[in-house]
């Protein structure tokens, strides 16, 4: 647990607070970091002193003929009641043995803290191995089973919502944005792990009722932590054999997201789903009838007031026209297309392709 990399960071700050030369030893008496670089590989006969009592041993002039060591005091430097190092202060013991007492204490923290780090560490990656696994139309569910008793998660059980956190910007590290979730979301019922560098897959189980409630609150306080985001959660789903679709749906409702709700489901966009998934063929049909009469400005104008719920004074103050002008508009769309948008039937007609229109951009042989 004792590495180079965490031994010299302790030389460092320590050596910055007591101006006084610090030496760490490993649990075989080397020297791995020291502020005289010259003394580094080297044995520390203190240190193998200290290994062997588990007790300090302080070093005078008079110990001086011991080999590879300086006067000063060295401390036994304990992890899980196991002495994994030494760490030596150089200097008269009598000023720095009060000082060497919390330079060790200081040190075991800071080997407790790495520890723990890198046991978080191996949880959530295997956890993102889990859940990758689980997201591919076929996989073993025996090897599902013996991954989730390392982690002592309990097997998961229907139903189950999955959730998709598209992150935008955040300031905060993995391991704050773990924590912060897992305040909503038990870990004991619940998987989580980045499938891709900004995508954060949650998968929750044995709910009775999904929380948007829950939701909301874990955006606001992601909000409050500097974290900018957009959150997909799928319908409810009883077998794990269909996280797979699931996450396909919820993956959707993120990209049609037109409205940049900044919390969307596929139950939200249904409609829209489905005209997106219908035939290429199809689809260029339908639109062949629309693309050469209607101009992007029109087409925005629909888009605009099709969100508004054909709110004449809303659509107009989004696009930033006068109300007749938006009249005027509508009005050469329909003497354009035939199709009057202000017409349920008509708008249906229209507002399909304007979603066929956007989705263009996402799929390159329409």
């Amino acid at each position: 647990m004792l590495s180079k990399e965490i031994a010299e960071q302790i030389v460092k700050e320590t050596m910055e607070r007591l101006n006084r030369n610090v030496n760490i030893m490993d649990e075989s008496g080397v020297i791995i970091a020291s502020g005289d670089k010259t003394r580094i590989n080297s044995i520390h006969e203190g240190a193998l002193e200290v290994i062997k009592t588990k007790q300090p041993f302080i070093i005078t002039d008079e110990d001086t003929n011991l080999s590879g060591v300086k006067p000063g005091i060295n401390l036994p430097i304990n992890f899980h009641e196991k002495v994994v190092g030494v760490i030596g202060i150089t200097g008269d013991s009598k000023e720095i043995k009060d000082v060497g007492s919390l330079v060790k204490m200081i040190t075991e923290m800071m080997i407790n803290q790495a520890f723990l780090s890198s046991q978080m560490e191996w949880k959530y990656r295997t956890q993102e191995i889990i859940m990758d696994d689980l997201l591919k139309k076929d996989f073993r569910i025996d090897y599902i089973q013996n991954r989730l008793k390392l982690l002592d998660i309990e097997f998961l059980k229907g139903p189950y919502y999955l959730i998709i956190i598209q992150i935008k910007e955040r300031s905060i590290p993995d391991h704050m944005l773990f924590q912060t979730i897992k305040n909503y979301f038990s870990e004991k019922t619940s998987l989580m792990g980045f499938i891709k560098v900004n995508r954060l897959v949650l998968m929750t189980s044995q709910l009775s009722v999904f929380s948007l409630l829950k939701l909301t609150q874990l955006l606001s306080e992601l909000k409050r932590l500097g974290v900018q985001c957009n959150i997909g959660y799928s319908r409810s789903i009883e077998y794990l054999e269909e996280l797979s679709s699931a996450y396909q749906e919820t993956d959707l409702s993120l990209m049609l997201n037109s409205a940049d709700n900044e919390i969307v489901s596929i139950e939200n966009i249904e409609a829209q789903a489905l005209i997106y998934q219908l035939d290429k063929d199809l689809k260029k049909r339908y639109s062949q009838r629309f693309i050469n009469v209607l101009s992007d400005k029109m087409v925005e104008t629909l888009d605009v007031y099709f969100n508004t719920d054909q709110n004449i004074k809303e659509a107009a103050n989004q696009l930033f026209l006068h109300r007749n002008t938006l009249l005027y508009r509508l009005k050469q769309i329909k003497e354009l297309t035939g199709y009057d948008p202000k017409v349920f039937k008509d708008a249906v007609a229209l507002q399909i392709f304007v979603w066929l229109r956007k989705n263009r951009a996402e799929d390159s042989t329409f």
